[in-house]
């Protein structure tokens, strides 16, 4: 296994920070109670973790906006009704990210940008918008975790398309398969569980617990 710290150096409390002061607890908690699929580590929370923190990433890299990031990270396979073929699934995490919009504290170009992506990642091979594009890489980084390679002739940025990245998102993959640090603390941050650092298997039983496993 590849250790992620010797290819980049990546803060990930930063990118955390980030992401509890851009998403309201109230639409977190939402999102993660009506998720049908709530056993998913394909589709749920450590996923959307990952595509959080390579957009976050992106976004420094590129000069475009972090809430993009952020709310396409979490809408964007909230509808999936299945781990499997779902083509409408992007469409209705489009529709229920708009059911926010009063909540949501965002330029409206933000929103048609997350409204889009939302919409066509799981089908659009190139989006004409990089702004679209980027959170579409985000997306794509993390199809390591089934044993996909990221192919540059679905990315956007020229950042996604380095061999850099790419390496990068392969070991970040494998050493947090599972969980990470972003979907622990917001399966906690929604349904206040205790910390506990010492126990990983108690700590996956209570989230189990929580999401319906």
């Amino acid at each position: 296994m590849t250790d992620k710290k010797e290819l980049f150096k990546f803060d990930e409390d930063n990118a955390i920070n980030d992401f509890f002061e851009i998403v309201p607890k109230s639409v977190l908690k939402k999102i993660v109670d009506e998720f049908y699929i709530k056993q998913s580590y394909i589709h749920g929370t450590p996923h959307w973790a990952r595509v959080f923190y390579y957009g976050h990433y992106l976004s420094d890299l590129t000069g475009m906006d972090k809430e993009n990031a952020a709310f396409f990270s979490i809408f964007h396979d909230s509808k999936r009704f299945n781990d499997n073929d779902d083509p409408e699934h992007g469409q209705r995490g489009a529709e229920f990210f708009r059911t926010f919009d009063k909540i949501i504290n965002i330029k409206p170009e933000q929103k048609e940008i997350i409204y889009e992506a939302c919409s066509v990642h799981h089908y659009l091979k190139q989006a004409e918008s990089l702004e679209v594009g980027m959170c579409l890489d985000a997306d794509r980084l993390d199809l390591w975790r089934v044993g996909i390679i990221p192919e540059n002739e679905y990315l956007h940025t020229l950042q996604a398309k380095s061999e850099h990245m790419k390496s990068f998102t392969l070991a970040f993959t494998e050493n947090n398969e599972i969980i990470t640090k972003l979907s622990d603390k917001i399966i906690r941050n929604i349904y206040d569980i205790e910390k506990d650092t010492h126990n990983n298997t108690s700590l996956l039983n209570k989230i189990k617990h929580k999401l319906g496993g």
